[in-house]
């Protein structure tokens, strides 16, 4: 096998096996051979070992003099090359448990699918059954997608690694042939050569970790196959005699129902924090009045208060972002219930124009769902820029800084924002899909209309443009929020 789509280690032995053997290899000798093979208890214990080395080098270089012909990059760039070698060691170590449970994951899917004969209970079977199957379809073909595009990369990056690894060989077998010439500071030639020892061993075991990688996306890429395949199977059973009863409406509605009493218990948490962080807004913005009234207030005390001040408003601009996606989340779940209707609805048609009605009931929903994805996606993508220009900022920030634990807590309300914007636009797409997916199996015309709307939807970045797709009314109820203190009620279609 090739490096890339097997084994590397005949490409890295010197890394892995051959740094013991250096001074016999200087001297002429010939030395220790590395094992043929290992068990991952050996190759956990070497790592290991490897590690406990790495450490001790460290501690032993900042206790130690430096050669005079050493320059302090070289310096720099091997206590760097140690710092990676140790996390990468732990990252290889985990590497030996998470093969194994990828290898287990593996068999326990080959002994599912083949346990498959059936579903316990008799036919017909619930559409509400066969739309988790699907969901569970489309999701474990997403995983596989992400899984192959992820070993493609592995791979690439596993070739150009080991181009690393020749030229590391390189520079060790030029600093063994230093070492034996050395005439006149052999220290220098001896610590430029244990340096390059270090760079290959961490080059050595970066190509052992993305190996090992790449065979866990191997072995996670022939699970989700068959568990994709099983799904199939389930999906095609239970699609070919199924049905959407008064039982199974009352089930989604009592179960939409269940989740938004959670969802307003969640927004009532929110609100009583936006209580109290418009509390703190006013004392930040008194503390600043304050200090600007008076002459002797030193200018970096003010700009710290005037920032502290900043930071309290834009944790209340992410509460109330958060607080408008649970509002959001409660009106996909009276959506997602009326989608139901409609499609039972469009099932049950007795003529042509109750089925275009329903579809058109459908098609609306739907380009309600998009044009709500759309925005949120933007909202996602500006959140996720400002998140990033406050992660720039800390690293650039001591930690002893006054500044540094506000930086930090704008970074928690941004992150709090994105992931309540991330879930809403999750929920969304995937209601959209289901919706599409039911025009797809009743109105396939009707669907490639959806996708020629999906694309246009694209274009809107406002929630003006949403106000106009949102005309299509479904039951609507008083949707009381409290922010800032008022009692805020909305209509909630």
């Amino acid at each position: 096998m090739s490096c890339v789509a097997g084994s590397c280690l005949s490409a890295i032995c010197f890394s892995f096996g051959q740094l013991p053997a250096i001074e016999a290899a200087i001297n002429g000798q010939k030395g220790a051979q590395t094992p043929a093979t290992e068990t991952p208890e050996d190759t956990l214990a070497r790592f290991n070992q490897w590690r406990l080395e790495a450490l001790a080098t460290s501690n032993r270089l900042e206790s130690s003099t430096v050669p005079p012909s050493i320059d302090e990059g070289e310096s720099d760039l091997r206590r760097r090359n140690l710092e990676q070698l140790v996390l990468l060691l732990n990252r290889a170590s985990k590497n030996i448990t998470a093969a194994e449970d990828a290898r287990k994951a593996l068999a326990d899917s080959k002994s599912a699918a083949k346990a498959w004969t059936g579903f316990p209970e008799p036919p017909p079977y619930s559409l509400l059954m066969v739309d988790e199957l699907v969901s569970e379809q489309f999701l474990t073909d997403s995983a596989l997608k992400s899984a192959q595009a992820s070993l493609v990369n592995l791979e690439q990056l596993l070739a150009t690694t080991l181009s690393e690894v020749q030229a590391a060989e390189g520079k060790v077998n030029s600093g063994i042939n230093a070492v034996k010439e050395a005439q006149q500071e052999p220290d220098a030639a001896k610590w430029q050569l244990d340096a390059a020892l270090e760079a290959l061993r961490l080059l050595g075991v970066r190509a052992s970790v993305i190996e090992a990688n790449a065979a866990i996306q191997k072995d996670r890429i022939s699970a989700l196959s068959v568990d994709l395949a099983l799904i199939e199977r389930k999906v095609k059973t239970a699609k070919a005699k199924s049905s959407l009863t008064e039982n199974d409406l009352a089930q989604i509605n009592k179960l939409s129902a269940e989740r938004k009493a959670g969802l307003q218990k969640e927004m009532t948490a929110v609100s009583k924090r936006l209580k109290a962080a418009s509390a703190n807004r006013e004392q930040a913005q008194s503390e600043v009045t304050q200090l600007s009234a008076k002459p002797e207030t030193a200018v970096e005390v003010l700009e710290l208060a005037k920032f502290r001040l900043r930071v309290v408003e834009d944790r209340i601009d992410a509460l109330q972002s958060v607080a408008e996606s649970y509002e959001g989340l409660v009106q996909l779940e009276n959506s997602f219930a009326q989608s139901y209707t409609n499609r039972s609805l469009l099932i049950r048609a007795k003529n042509p124009a109750e089925r275009a009605e329903r579809i058109q009931a459908l098609e609306q929903i739907r380009e309600r769902l998009q044009a709500w994805i759309s925005v949120t996606t933007g909202d996602i993508t500006d959140t996720s820029a400002d998140l990033s220009k406050l992660e720039s900022r800390a690293t650039s920030i001591g930690a002893g800084d006054a500044v540094f634990p506000l930086v930090n807590e704008q970074r928690a309300a941004k992150s709090e924002k994105l992931t309540m914007l991330q879930r809403l636009s999750k929920s969304a797409v995937l209601q959209r899909s289901l919706v599409t997916r039911w025009l797809d199996e009743y109105a396939p015309e009707a669907a490639q209309k959806g996708l020629r709307m999906g694309a246009e939807a694209l274009a809107f970045n406002s929630w003006n443009a949403v106000k106009k797709v949102w005309t299509y009314k479904l039951t609507t109820f008083n949707n009381p929020v409290e922010i800032d203190g008022e009692i805020r009620v909305g209509k909630a279609p």
